[in-house]
């Protein structure tokens, strides 16, 4: 891999964390009264025996979903895929 390429994708990767931190500010600025859990916090509501589950909506392309999504996520459709 080339000095430049190297160069490139670092800075690349740079610039989605960046974007992705302004996003979840956005967010959380935009919408405060939305509750958010972690990753970790969703994990032990899935594993945990209870009738009060959260419905999943995966917004992944087909391509991904194929590849790796949550149980019992349902996958939301494009317009496109809907006609």
């Amino acid at each position: 891999m080339s000095w430049f390429s190297s160069l490139s994708t670092l800075f690349l990767s740079r610039i989605r964390t960046l974007a992705w931190r302004g996003a979840k500010r956005w967010v959380r600025q935009s919408f405060p009264g939305v509750p958010t859990i972690s990753t970790a916090q969703l994990a032990q509501w899935l594993a945990a025996d209870s009738f009060d589950l959260p419905v999943l909506i995966d917004a992944r392309t087909l391509e991904e979903y194929t590849v790796s999504h949550l149980p019992n996520a349902y996958r939301a459709r494009t317009i496109a895929e809907v006609d």
